[in-house]
């Protein structure tokens, strides 16, 4: 049996929703594969789940231009290529 993994991190609900979405729909055919969604912020510690989420938050609502260019400076072309990825 093949697995499908989702993965998101729980900052609001625009990475979470989805991702539930994602897995509902796959458990209605969930004879060929086993679905788990894993939440990366659960897994991260405390002070690191505090630091993203309220970090975006100021940033996102108190200064939208400085979360703007942090998203453009870590972003790329390709899926695969985001800057962060390494550090993630």
């Amino acid at each position: 049996m093949a697995e499908l993994l989702i993965v998101s991190a729980s900052t609001g609900t625009g990475h979470f929703r989805p991702a539930e979405a994602l897995r509902s729909a796959a458990l209605d055919d969930a004879r060929w594969f086993a679905v788990e969604h894993v939440d990366l912020l659960q897994l991260a510690p405390r002070w690191v789940r505090a630091a993203y989420g309220d970090g975006y938050e100021l940033l996102a609502s108190r200064v939208p231009w400085l979360w703007r260019e942090v998203y453009r400076r870590t972003d790329a072309p390709a899926v695969d290529q985001a800057r962060w990825g390494p550090l993630a």
